[in-house]
């Protein structure tokens, strides 16, 4: 029904009504339902007329009409005035009843999403999202979902409310909205890249509604970089140990570096506790320089256990690195012990061999009360040797009882033994052991004992007395190398590593901790020996101790030394070179630091010896196990 308006507003007409219900929307048009409310005072089954100020059609069954946004946002202006007038049955005259201006109400669901996040952040870097999901109409928004695809480099780490990952999409049921409401998700996430981040939101309804929010952020290259190597299994029960490289790769000094370690249920640091572990690193590291430290870690649990190192320093520069184990089940073998004895090749009379005994559990069931026997031959006498030894002087013999030896476990006993006479055949040292489980086995080694030295000492007989001199004149006796601290068995060398110089043979390191276990705040002397096993000469040789782990820090350096300290830390240790190394010779003197331990756990030393034959290094490792006690 349809009119025009006419030149003049009728009087006494009724006014008619127009409420306007939104049903569908899809883009920028609308589907939507009117409905004509007739005047209270027009009783049922009265004829009706209607005029309206604009010309409309309207289908005659629903009052459907398609809108665009434009005619919604102008639904006054479109429809402005309606009237009705009543016509009486039969053929009475009209009667006017009133007149008046249509209303109209225009009521639908909203939807808008508003994205907040960290602007600026500099290396690999923690990003903050929020994200606010809101209905800003007036009905229900049916079925809100808030989908995010990470952009490359972006890593979601954990969100509020937790989402679901579809393949690389992240997804939040959010439910339905009543008007004016919002919703909020809250994300961390974390960025690897540099450059500009763009990270949108995208918000959609079952009603067909659609919003997106959007935040950019500028990531700033790091100055610091992050390296980590550790074993790819471990049997559960043993330790994993994890190296870890922290390098200034920046043109600026960095200070204040702290790292922060985060592992998971699987993995059991020696401090206790589940995490994250957070200390300090160093005060300051400068362009290039490279920061090296250990993390150890007890496998408790079978399967693939990870833990994540952060570094960060003042400035925001972070640098992280993840590290993995698996854990598989111990296989268990019956205990087998293997001894081996190291010492220098050939020696003069009067001087001093030291030599180390190693014993080894290779199996994984442990060996109980085990007996180590080390006997040696005429034209040596003992001097020292490792605490808890059992002396039998008159057949040349020391013994160490050992009540349990883990699989797995090593142990090392030193001695220093004061060269005699000359012994062209060699003065043997040999090295027996055997346990309750296992039957004795042995090792041997000869030191061929040349004539002293013009100057030194006369040799001995085993007796203590003097022998004839072999040359002219008389010298003091020889010095005895200061007895070793009183403590428990050294912890053990790894086998020294190095490529062989130009000649046969290579330098040689032993050392040994005299004092291991010892308590938190306590103390040990790791002794260090250093023989040139080559034919000919070595000169520059030059010995430095480096502290692997942060359970350990070197106190001073005890005693006489072969050489002066170069520099000291309560990370390192460096002499100054020895001018030269005689072909066969090792130091009548050993190399002594003392190491304090700061933390319960096993902690590693490492000690490299360099030489112009050498310029490469030899090196080796000690265990020193803190808290044992």
């Amino acid at each position: 029904m349809h009119s025009s308006l006419p030149q003049e507003i009728p009087s006494r007409w009724e006014v008619c009504t127009f409420i306007v219900h939104c049903t569908e929307v899809s883009g920028e048009a609308s589907r939507c339902t009117f409905t004509m409310f007739m005047p209270c005072n027009l009783s049922e089954g009265s004829r009706y007329s209607f005029l309206f100020s604009r010309r409309l059609e309207f289908p005659s069954d629903r009052y459907n009409h398609r809108l665009t946004q434009e005619s919604v946002n102008n639904a006054a202006r479109l429809f402005g005035k309606c009237w009705v007038r009543l016509l009486q049955r039969g053929d009475l005259p009209q009667m006017v009843v009133g007149q008046g201006s249509a209303s109209i109400h225009w009521t639908s669901p909203g939807l808008t999403v508003r994205a907040l996040g960290t602007s600026r952040l500099t290396g690999e870097g923690a990003l903050a999202y929020r994200v606010e999901v809101s209905n800003s109409g007036d009905q229900v928004t049916r079925g809100v979902t808030l989908s995010f695809t990470p952009p490359a480099g972006v890593t979601v780490l954990n969100s509020t409310p937790s989402g679901q990952l579809f393949g690389q999409r992240w997804v939040w049921s959010l439910g339905d909205l009543p008007p004016g409401t919002t919703a909020v998700v809250e994300i961390n996430a974390r960025a690897a890249v540099a450059g500009s981040i763009r990270s949108t939101f995208v918000a959609t309804s079952s009603d067909n509604l659609k919003a997106e929010g959007s935040v950019t952020t500028e990531v700033q290259p790091s100055g610091l970089s992050v390296k980590m190597s550790g074993p790819d299994t471990v049997e559960v029960g043993r330790e994993a140990r994890f190296l870890i490289d922290v390098t200034n790769i920046g043109s600026r000094t960095l200070t204040n570096l702290t790292a922060s370690d985060t592992f998971d249920a699987g993995l059991t640091h020696s401090e206790g506790g589940r995490g994250p572990l957070v200390r300090p690193l160093v005060p300051a590291l400068e362009p290039g320089q490279t920061h090296r430290f250990a993390i150890t870690f007890t496998v408790t649990q079978p399967g693939l256990q990870c833990h994540r190192l952060d570094v960060t320093a003042d400035g925001g520069h972070v640098a992280s690195a993840r590290g993995c184990v698996t854990g598989v089940a111990p296989v268990v073998t019956p205990a087998r012990l293997a001894v081996k004895v190291s010492g220098p090749p050939s020696r003069r009379a009067g001087e001093v061999a030291s030599y180390t005994v190693e014993v080894v559990n290779e199996g994984s069931a442990p060996a109980t009360n085990v007996v180590l026997s080390v006997t040696w031959g005429v034209n040596l006498e003992l001097l020292e040797a490792t605490r808890g030894h059992e002396d039998d002087l008159a057949r040349l013999t020391t013994r160490w009882r050992i009540a349990r030896l883990e699989g797995g476990e090593r142990i090392v006993r030193q001695l220093n033994c004061l060269c005699l006479n000359p012994d062209e055949q060699g003065a043997t040292v040999r090295a027996t052991v055997s346990s309750q489980q296992t039957p004795s086995v042995s090792d041997s080694m000869q030191t061929v004992i040349g004539p002293p030295a013009t100057g030194t000492a006369p040799p001995r007989s085993a007796g203590g007395q003097a022998a004839a001199p072999t040359g002219p004149g008389s010298t003091a006796p020889p010095t005895t190398p200061t007895p070793p601290p009183q403590g428990a068995q050294p912890s053990f060398p790894t086998a020294p590593s190095g490529t062989a110089g130009p000649a046969a043979g290579n330098l040689a390191l032993r050392a040994a901790a005299l004092a291991d276990p010892i308590r938190v705040d306590g103390t040990t002397t790791i002794v260090i020996a250093l023989s040139n096993d080559r034919s000919v000469p070595d000169r520059d040789v030059a010995l430095s101790v480096q502290v692997l782990d942060d359970g350990l820090v070197l106190t001073r350096v005890p005693g006489t030394t072969p050489s002066p300290v170069a520099a000291i830390s309560n990370q390192a240790v460096d002499f100054q070179p020895l001018r030269e190394l005689r072909p066969g010779e090792q130091l009548s003197t050993p190399y002594r630091v003392e190491v304090k331990g700061t933390r319960p756990g096993r902690h590693r030393l490492s000690v490299t010896a360099t030489s112009s034959l050498t310029p490469g290094g030899v090196s080796t490792e000690l265990t020193v196990t803190v808290g044992g006690l």
